[in-house]
């Protein structure tokens, strides 16, 4: 895949019809999947060449697109469950869960963009990302009292969770009933946090 001229340009559709020919081509995209043409995609989101390149550059600025997408939905996430007041461990059990399975984006897909998405195209989404992730995990085990600052038990957490999700993706790993719960305890106690 090329890089694109300009990496960290998104689409940006100010017509109600161009969004929808954007949000076509990224399904088309997904489900197609990186080896895909652009031709391909185009013909699937119903869309001609020229409309698929007046939004993107190339497959690249698709995909990147993508995988800013898939960030931002894992942000959310967890920004949304450390606001809740449940129960930690089950909390945190629920934010693995649903981060392993990231909604409008199959594990397939999510694979071939780890492995195939160059990091330079959707680093500005994965900065600002990153950065809030630690920021709502650091907030949530504020009160948690520990030696380490909660920034670094944060950052630690979050990068252990990423880590596993890569390499799961990537390489063959244990079933994921048997990966979660041990994820879930292992990030637990990086965070700090007691045994429920």
């Amino acid at each position: 895949m090329a890089i694109p001229k300009n990496p960290i340009d998104r689409p940006s559709p100010n017509r109600s019809d161009s969004r929808e020919i954007v949000e076509a081509v990224l399904q088309a995209a997904v489900l197609l999947g990186p080896d895909a043409s652009m031709n391909e995609i185009a013909r699937r989101a119903g869309v001609g060449p020229a409309s698929l390149h007046r939004h993107f550059d190339g497959k690249s600025a698709i995909f990147a697109e993508i995988a800013r997408r898939c960030s931002e939905a894992m942000a959310t996430i967890v920004r949304r469950i450390c606001r809740r007041s449940a129960p930690v461990k089950a909390s945190l059990a629920q934010m693995i869960t649903e981060l392993f399975d990231l909604p409008n984006a199959s594990w397939e897909v999510r694979a071939e963009l780890q492995g195939r998405v160059p990091p330079v195209l959707a680093r500005d989404a994965h900065d600002r990302v990153t950065s809030e992730i630690v920021d709502s995990l650091t907030e949530w085990i504020r009160n948690v009292p520990s030696e380490v600052a909660p920034e670094t038990r944060a950052f630690l957490a979050m990068s252990t969770v990423h880590g596993v999700i890569r390499s799961a993706m990537l390489y063959k790993s244990p079933p994921r009933e048997d990966l979660l719960p041990e994820l879930i305890d292992l990030v637990t106690s990086v965070l700090g946090l007691p045994q429920e």
